[in-house]
Protein backbone atom coordinates (compact mmCIF):
# COMPACT_ATOMS: atom_id res chain seq x y z
CA UNK A 1 0.00 0.00 0.00
CA UNK A 2 1.19 3.14 -1.02
CA UNK A 3 -0.41 6.95 0.40
CA UNK A 4 -1.15 9.44 -1.66
CA UNK A 5 1.13 12.68 -1.93
CA UNK A 6 -1.98 14.40 -0.59
CA UNK A 7 -2.34 12.10 2.38
CA UNK A 8 1.57 12.97 2.74
CA UNK A 9 0.96 16.45 2.76
CA UNK A 10 -1.48 16.46 4.74
CA UNK A 11 0.60 14.75 7.32
CA UNK A 12 3.24 17.22 7.11
CA UNK A 13 1.16 20.48 7.45
CA UNK A 14 -0.38 18.87 10.65
CA UNK A 15 3.70 18.47 12.10
CA UNK A 16 4.59 21.40 10.90
CA UNK A 17 1.59 23.11 13.14
CA UNK A 18 2.08 21.16 16.04
CA UNK A 19 5.83 21.98 16.32
CA UNK A 20 5.07 25.79 14.96
CA UNK A 21 2.74 26.02 18.12
CA UNK A 22 0.62 28.62 17.37
CA UNK A 23 -0.44 30.48 13.92
CA UNK A 24 1.74 30.00 10.96
CA UNK A 25 1.61 31.44 7.25
CA UNK A 26 1.28 28.88 4.26
CA UNK A 27 4.60 29.97 3.13
CA UNK A 28 6.03 28.94 5.90
CA UNK A 29 5.44 25.22 5.50
CA UNK A 30 6.13 25.29 1.29
CA UNK A 31 9.41 26.64 2.28
CA UNK A 32 9.81 24.26 5.13
CA UNK A 33 9.54 21.13 2.76
CA UNK A 34 10.06 22.48 -0.58
CA UNK A 35 6.51 21.93 -1.58
CA UNK A 36 4.54 24.06 -3.90
CA UNK A 37 2.17 26.48 -2.34
CA UNK A 38 -0.58 25.70 -4.81
CA UNK A 39 -0.56 21.84 -3.79
CA UNK A 40 -0.82 23.03 -0.09
CA UNK A 41 -3.58 25.60 -0.43
CA UNK A 42 -6.01 21.91 -1.50
CA UNK A 43 -4.03 20.33 1.41
CA UNK A 44 -5.23 22.80 3.88
CA UNK A 45 -8.31 23.38 2.72
CA UNK A 46 -9.33 19.95 2.94
CA UNK A 47 -7.77 19.74 6.58
CA UNK A 48 -9.88 22.45 7.52
CA UNK A 49 -13.49 20.92 6.45
CA UNK A 50 -12.49 17.86 8.33
CA UNK A 51 -11.67 19.67 11.71
CA UNK A 52 -7.78 19.37 11.68
CA UNK A 53 -6.78 23.11 11.24
CA UNK A 54 -8.64 26.38 11.51
CA UNK A 55 -7.96 29.51 10.05
CA UNK A 56 -7.53 33.21 11.31
CA UNK A 57 -7.33 36.51 9.19
CA UNK A 58 -5.78 39.30 9.93
CA UNK A 59 -2.64 40.13 11.91
CA UNK A 60 -1.56 37.85 13.82
CA UNK A 61 -3.28 35.33 12.12
CA UNK A 62 -2.98 31.99 9.76
CA UNK A 63 -3.28 28.55 9.89
CA UNK A 64 -3.49 26.93 13.19
CA UNK A 65 -4.39 23.15 14.52
CA UNK A 66 -8.08 22.87 15.57
CA UNK A 67 -7.27 19.66 17.51
CA UNK A 68 -4.56 19.16 19.96
CA UNK A 69 -1.49 16.82 18.48
CA UNK A 70 -3.11 14.02 21.72
CA UNK A 71 -6.68 14.12 19.55
CA UNK A 72 -5.20 13.64 15.75
CA UNK A 73 -5.64 9.90 15.13
CA UNK A 74 -3.24 9.23 12.19
CA UNK A 75 -5.12 6.45 11.20
CA UNK A 76 -8.79 9.04 10.80
CA UNK A 77 -6.66 11.30 9.13
CA UNK A 78 -5.05 8.70 6.16
CA UNK A 79 -8.76 7.49 5.85
CA UNK A 80 -9.85 10.82 5.37
CA UNK A 81 -7.01 11.62 2.95
CA UNK A 82 -7.32 8.87 1.28
CA UNK A 83 -9.19 8.15 -1.85
CA UNK A 84 -11.35 5.66 -2.12
CA UNK A 85 -9.70 3.75 -5.41
CA UNK A 86 -9.47 0.08 -4.43
CA UNK A 87 -5.87 -1.43 -3.64
CA UNK A 88 -6.97 -4.20 -6.21
CA UNK A 89 -9.33 -4.24 -8.83
CA UNK A 90 -11.77 -7.20 -7.22
CA UNK A 91 -12.37 -4.38 -4.57
CA UNK A 92 -14.84 -2.33 -6.88
CA UNK A 93 -17.98 -4.55 -7.87
CA UNK A 94 -18.98 -2.04 -10.26
CA UNK A 95 -15.58 -2.32 -12.51
CA UNK A 96 -13.81 -5.49 -11.44
CA UNK A 97 -13.57 -7.75 -14.71
CA UNK A 98 -11.64 -10.16 -12.88
CA UNK A 99 -12.71 -13.73 -13.75
CA UNK A 100 -11.95 -15.36 -10.59
CA UNK A 101 -12.85 -12.76 -7.69
CA UNK A 102 -15.44 -15.47 -6.80
CA UNK A 103 -12.87 -17.86 -5.56
CA UNK A 104 -9.45 -16.38 -5.10
CA UNK A 105 -7.72 -15.96 -1.90
CA UNK A 106 -5.93 -12.58 -2.74
CA UNK A 107 -9.01 -10.52 -2.34
CA UNK A 108 -9.15 -11.92 1.59
CA UNK A 109 -5.11 -11.12 1.97
CA UNK A 110 -5.53 -8.28 0.71
CA UNK A 111 -8.84 -6.91 2.70
CA UNK A 112 -6.61 -8.27 6.09
CA UNK A 113 -3.82 -6.51 4.74
CA UNK A 114 -5.37 -3.30 4.54
CA UNK A 115 -7.54 -3.78 8.10
CA UNK A 116 -3.47 -4.13 9.54
CA UNK A 117 -2.10 -0.90 7.52
CA UNK A 118 -5.01 0.84 9.38
CA UNK A 119 -5.19 -0.72 12.74
CA UNK A 120 -1.75 -0.20 13.14
CA UNK A 121 -2.06 3.91 12.10
CA UNK A 122 -5.32 3.82 14.86
CA UNK A 123 -2.79 3.20 17.39
CA UNK A 124 -1.14 6.77 16.68
CA UNK A 125 -1.84 10.04 17.19
CA UNK A 126 -0.28 13.57 15.90
CA UNK A 127 1.68 13.52 19.69
CA UNK A 128 3.15 10.12 19.32
CA UNK A 129 4.36 11.47 15.88
CA UNK A 130 5.97 14.44 17.92
CA UNK A 131 7.90 12.19 20.88
CA UNK A 132 9.71 14.02 23.22
CA UNK A 133 13.25 12.95 21.45
CA UNK A 134 12.06 14.33 18.15
CA UNK A 135 10.68 17.34 19.02
CA UNK A 136 13.86 19.75 18.89
CA UNK A 137 15.07 18.02 15.83
CA UNK A 138 12.00 18.50 14.12
CA UNK A 139 11.91 22.59 15.12
CA UNK A 140 15.38 22.59 14.15
CA UNK A 141 14.79 21.49 10.43
CA UNK A 142 10.94 23.01 10.26
CA UNK A 143 11.03 26.22 11.74
CA UNK A 144 14.80 27.33 10.86
CA UNK A 145 15.17 30.20 8.42
CA UNK A 146 15.50 28.96 4.78
CA UNK A 147 16.71 30.12 1.37
CA UNK A 148 14.76 27.62 -0.45
CA UNK A 149 12.57 28.99 -3.60
CA UNK A 150 9.16 28.05 -3.94
CA UNK A 151 7.60 27.54 -6.76
CA UNK A 152 5.21 29.79 -7.99
CA UNK A 153 2.73 28.77 -10.77
CA UNK A 154 0.84 31.02 -13.03
CA UNK A 155 -1.84 31.61 -11.12
CA UNK A 156 0.70 33.22 -8.26
CA UNK A 157 2.03 36.48 -8.11
CA UNK A 158 5.38 37.50 -6.93
CA UNK A 159 4.00 39.69 -4.43
CA UNK A 160 3.14 36.83 -2.66
CA UNK A 161 6.55 35.32 -2.87
CA UNK A 162 8.08 35.19 1.22
CA UNK A 163 10.28 38.06 1.20
CA UNK A 164 12.11 36.86 3.99
CA UNK A 165 14.24 35.13 1.50
CA UNK A 166 15.23 36.92 -1.60
CA UNK A 167 16.97 36.23 -4.66
CA UNK A 168 19.95 38.34 -4.80
CA UNK A 169 21.65 36.42 -7.77
CA UNK A 170 21.72 38.66 -10.96
CA UNK A 171 21.13 35.20 -12.47
CA UNK A 172 18.45 34.26 -10.77
CA UNK A 173 15.40 32.29 -11.90
CA UNK A 174 13.05 34.67 -12.53
CA UNK A 175 11.57 36.27 -16.09
CA UNK A 176 9.13 38.92 -16.00
CA UNK A 177 8.68 38.93 -12.38
CA UNK A 178 8.10 35.23 -12.18
CA UNK A 179 9.93 32.44 -10.86
CA UNK A 180 10.87 29.59 -13.11
CA UNK A 181 11.40 26.99 -10.51
CA UNK A 182 12.68 25.62 -7.73
CA UNK A 183 15.89 25.99 -6.51
CA UNK A 184 17.90 26.03 -3.21
CA UNK A 185 20.50 28.59 -3.02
Amino acid sequence: MRLSLFSDYSLRVLLFGAVKGGPFPLHEVAAAYNISRHHLVKVVNNLTKQGYLATRRGRGGGIVLAMKPEEIQIGRLVRGTETSSPLVECFDLKTNTCPIHSCCGLKSAMAQAIGAFYGTLDRYTLQDMLGAQRIDTLKEILLAPTKRVTLLHADEDVADYDKTSPITDPLSPMVNGRLLGDMTI
